[in-house]
């Protein structure tokens, strides 16, 4: 935590950033303003005793005392003040009274931060806590009493040291700030932000957060944020749990370092871009004794050209009014060079796909490439394999689909058991339904890798296609020729078309049985003559069509008709068939025929 503290207090410290601190709730706090000039007419809550006779004799001279003698006045009444306010929080129901109370408890504790200390003296004097009263307040209809009961229980959480929010109490607190993070769109989000600013300084109060998906519900809100405020709010939270070397180690899963280089890329505002480059130091500094997760992440950097970005930041010559943001990029730059020094290909790919940014860049094609690491997919439990799946099914970038699954199909074409890996990561019906897809590049490519899952074994192409073929011939000259089994005419056709069926079902899954060039080459001409292209010769390196659909088949089909003439043709008598298939006589018949 002094980690945390020693830098967030220097930040905090800046005069323009206590500004920001006020100005994130700017929509809050200008409410708050018009509210506190409003007169409460407090007679009527007495006169119809709503409020106790001490109570209006306190508020009513509480409203007397002026702002430079607020201070003596609050010492000097401190329990009798958080008895009348929380009292009435807790009696009067109108709105527009809990919200003036609500403003002059906010308006005290902005004065004066060690005054949450008061209201939790007497709470505790009572055996109560704070939260009994602010609780049901947040569940209101009226949205000003909502947030600004929130802001008001992250202060008396973070700024009281003794008191903090008990585990039940917490997670429904935070749950109440995540969901209103979720609804980003929210008028009051920047109050939301201001919450979650506080209470994350607080390690207890950040782990539960996280244990709660709340870094989730962040790094989503990035993609519907683009008020740069918000954003450095978001990315001030961000940079907190950055802190912490047990959360640096959890931000891929994440996706973080892509979704803040975007914002990165984008943004002119000088506070964005110093927590964005202060986050990423931290995500390379902080985890000293995992160097393989700080390499990762440096790579990740790379890949999502942040390297550039520096680089385009240091040429500019631009002057930042905080020198930390000389010093992150400084450190940045340097560390990024040396991460690319050793760079090697398959880090490169890994760092690309756990970035789910994929681009046709030359690890992708790459013959070579895929010969030596296709098995390293299955490494860390088929990690990548996961990621690849994963983006297939979430992602609607064209590209990234088109990408994802070539290198599944590359994957299944180069590591044996490719097919049963991918369909027991349920990979094969995402493939197929990428077939359907409205881009035709996704289409083509999902097309390829469906090729490659129902074919296996290319190493084997030859070998199997010889064989089928010669199968196919052998059985043909079984079946026709008449001093073999002297099949009836009618039946030649079936016991053929049982022959075709069987070698399809033995050999269709294992490299597609062409058997004949008429089976294979005629379809790719005609789809080649109407306009698909040359891509119809060209799977698996323009092999395929001839070698399994042209050579292979008659190689095939002249071992198998040797086969049969050197193994049962050569055996048959031809003389010996004829004769048994001339109608038999008796020998009266021959008699009669020979008289004759």
């Amino acid at each position: 935590m002094t980690d945390v503290s020693s830098r967030l207090e220097r930040v905090m410290s800046n005069e323009s950033d206590i500004k920001v601190a006020v100005a994130a709730t700017s929509l809050l706090h200008q409410k708050a303003n018009d509210i506190r000039q409003k007169c409460i007419s407090w007679q009527s809550y007495h006169s119809s005793q709503m409020i106790s006779d001490r109570d209006f004799k306190f508020i009513t001279t509480y409203e007397k005392v002026t702002a430079d003698n607020r201070a003596e006045f609050v010492q000097q009444h401190s329990m009798e003040m958080a008895e009348t306010f929380l009292t009435m929080l807790s009696t009067v129901s109108k709105d527009e009274t809990i919200q003036y109370i609500l403003c002059l408890i906010d308006e005290l504790f902005l004065e004066d931060r060690n005054r949450v200390e008061i209201f939790h003296t007497y709470c505790s004097k009572r055996k109560d806590a704070l939260w009994k009263h602010f609780f049901p307040l947040i569940l209101r209809d009226d949205e000003f009493i909502q947030n600004m009961t929130a802001l008001l229980i992250a202060k008396s959480a973070c700024w009281s040291v003794k008191n903090r929010l008990e585990s039940g109490d917490l997670t429904l607190y935070l749950n109440w700030l995540i969901e209103r993070v979720k609804a980003v769109i929210s008028e009051y989000i920047q109050t939301i932000a201001r919450c979650l600013q506080l209470m994350l300084r607080i390690d207890e109060y950040r782990e539960a957060f996280v244990n709660l998906n709340g870094l989730t519900a962040i790094f989503d809100a990035f993609g519907n944020c683009s008020n740069f405020q918000i954003q450095y709010q978001l990315i001030f939270c961000v940079w907190i749990c950055t802190f912490d070397k047990n959360l640096v180690l959890k931000m891929n899963r994440y996706n973080a370092i892509p979704k803040l280089a975007d914002i990165l890329s984008e943004s002119i505002k000088e506070k964005v871009i110093r927590m964005i480059l202060a986050t990423f130091r931290n995500m390379i500094e902080k985890p000293a004794e995992e160097p393989e997760i700080a390499r990762e992440n440096a790579i990740t950097l790379v890949q999502c050209k942040v390297l550039k970005h520096l680089e385009i930041l240091q040429q500019s010559g631009q002057k930042f009014d905080d020198p930390d943001i000389k010093d992150d990029i400084d450190f940045l730059y340097q560390k990024l060079q040396e991460s690319i020094q050793d760079l090697s290909s398959f880090d490169e790919y890994s760092t690309e796909v756990r970035s789910g940014r994929l681009e046709w860049s030359p690890v992708h094609t790459t013959e070579k490439f895929w010969r030596e690491n296709a098995a390293r997919l299955n490494e860390k439990n088929y990690e990548l394999l996961k990621i690849l799946i994963r983006l297939l099914e979430a992602s609607n970038e064209p590209m990234v689909l088109s990408v994802a699954a070539h290198d599944i199909g590359e994957y299944v074409r180069h590591y044996p058991r490719g097919k049963v890996v991918i369909e027991n990561l349920h990979g094969k019906e995402l493939v197929m339904h990428l077939l359907s897809h409205e881009d035709a590049n996704v289409r083509y490519e999902a097309l390829l890798c469906v090729q490659k899952l129902m074919v296996q074994n290319w190493e084997y192409l030859v070998i199997d296609q010889i064989l089928c073929c010669g199968l196919l011939m052998l059985g043909i000259l079984c079946i026709v020729d008449h001093r073999n089994l002297n099949t009836p005419k009618p039946l030649i056709s079936i016991a053929l078309f049982i022959l075709l069926a069987g070698l399809i079902t033995a050999f269709g899954l294992n490299c597609g049985p062409a058997l004949n060039p008429a089976r294979d080459i005629p379809a790719r001409l005609f789809a080649w003559m109407i306009g698909y292209g040359s891509e119809v010769w060209s799977p698996h390196s323009h092999l395929y069509w001839l070698v399994g659909g042209l050579i292979a088949p008659h190689i095939g089909g002249i071992l198998g008709t040797w086969m049969y003439h050197l193994g049962l043709g050569l055996h048959l008598d031809d003389e010996q068939v004829y004769n048994q298939q001339q109608p038999k006589t008796n020998t009266a018949e021959q008699e009669i025929l020979f008289t004759n």
